[in-house]
C-alpha cells in the first residue's frame, strides 16, 4: 500500500506544476469578466483546422491545425496533453506542453513537460524546462513577451486575405 502511494507521488515529482496543481482551479476563481472563466477542451479524436482565440483554459489532447490566441484582455492558459498536437503559432500568456508543437510559442509563462516536442522558436519571460522536453530552434528570453508579439486581429485579417488574393490570382 505505502509503494504505491510513493511511486504516485515520485511520478507527479517528474512533472510541471501545472499537472499537479491544475490552472483550471486558479482561473475559475476569479470574478473579473475581462478573466477568462471557461475551460476548452480539444478531445482526442478532434481535428480543428483554422484559428482559435479562447479565453479562460484551453486543453488540447486532440489536434489543432492553426495558430492559437488569447482574446484581448483575458488572462488566458493553454495546456498541450501528451496526446495533442499543434500546428501553427501560439500567442497565449501562460502555456504548458506535454505533446507537440510546429510552429512558434509567445508566452509570459512556458513550462515544457518531459514528453513536449517543439519545433520553432520559443519567445518567453519565464521558462520551466523538464528532463526530457524538446525543442528545435532557438530560446529567445523577452519581457512582456506575449504583449510585444502578440498579433493584432486586424494584422491577421489583412494576412489572411492577402493569402485569398494570391491564391485567387
Amino acid at each position: 500500500m505505502f509503494k504505491k502511494e510513493s511511486k504516485i507521488k515520485s511520478e507527479e515529482k517528474s512533472l510541471p506544476t501545472s499537472f499537479t496543481n491544475p490552472v483550471s482551479q486558479g482561473a475559475n476563481k476569479s470574478s473579473s469578466p475581462k478573466r477568462g472563466n471557461l475551460t476548452t477542451l480539444i478531445a482526442n479524436d478532434t481535428q480543428i483546422t483554422g484559428d482559435v482565440q479562447f479565453s479562460g483554459l484551453l486543453e488540447v489532447e486532440g489536434s489543432i491545425l492553426g495558430n492559437i490566441s488569447a482574446a484581448e484582455g483575458c488572462d488566458a492558459h493553454i495546456r498541450i496533453q501528451e496526446s495533442g498536437n499543434v500546428e501553427g503559432d501560439i500567442h497565449v500568456q501562460r502555456v504548458v506542453i506535454n505533446g507537440n508543437v510546429t510552429g512558434k510559442v509567445y508566452s509570459e509563462t512556458l513550462e515544457l513537460a518531459a514528453k513536449a516536442h517543439v519545433k520553432g522558436n520559443v519567445h518567453y519571460s519565464t521558462i520551466e524546462m523538464m528532463k526530457g522536453a524538446q525543442v528545435n530552434g532557438n530560446l529567445v528570453h523577452e519581457e512582456n513577451a506575449i504583449k510585444k508579439i502578440a498579433p493584432k486581429n486586424q494584422e491577421v485579417k489583412s494576412a489572411k486575405a492577402e493569402k485569398e488574393v494570391a491564391a485567387v490570382n
